[in-house]
């Protein structure tokens, strides 16, 4: 009788069943990376705004500069990369979340000073990075078996 008057369960909104993955914050910050190119967005940046603010990372395997180059967007927009050197362990971690159906978000920071503006995220340490990706491959390996 109860399963008769049980409340019927909300549908999803539209855009979270059409969406294809669920962004989620990377655990563990330690430390903080600076974001490249920022001086070239500076007018993005600018929209954007100064303060903490949440960050998306987006792997670029196609960029012709670099295969493991790692986009940085702050409020869907575009305000720089990981730097060339820290890039591949953050690459394979958002290609590994995104073929999980997970996008890849940090927390950070937009900062102003007299010589514009800037913008640093806050990360696990690269021992936490491994681990992590080593537990998205098993995964991975776990669901193909």
């Amino acid at each position: 009788m109860a399963r008769l008057f049980a409340p019927r369960a909300r549908p999803l909104p539209r855009e979270a069943r059409l969406s294809p993955k669920v962004a989620e914050y990377l655990p563990d910050p330690a430390g903080y990376l600076r974001v490249a190119g920022v001086f070239m967005r500076q007018d993005v940046i600018a929209k954007v705004g100064v303060g903490r603010r949440s960050f998306e990372l987006v792997a670029e395997p196609s960029n012709g500069n670099d295969p493991n180059a790692v986009k940085v967007l702050c409020r869907g927009r575009h305000i720089g990369y990981l730097f060339r050197e820290d890039a591949p362990i953050f690459s394979r971690l958002v290609l590994a979340y995104l073929r999980e159906g997970r996008g890849t978000r940090v927390r950070g920071q937009v900062l102003e000073s007299e010589d514009g503006y800037s913008a640093r995220i806050n990360v696990p340490h690269r021992q936490r990075l491994e681990a992590l990706l080593a537990e998205s491959e098993a995964r991975a390996r776990t669901a193909s078996a």
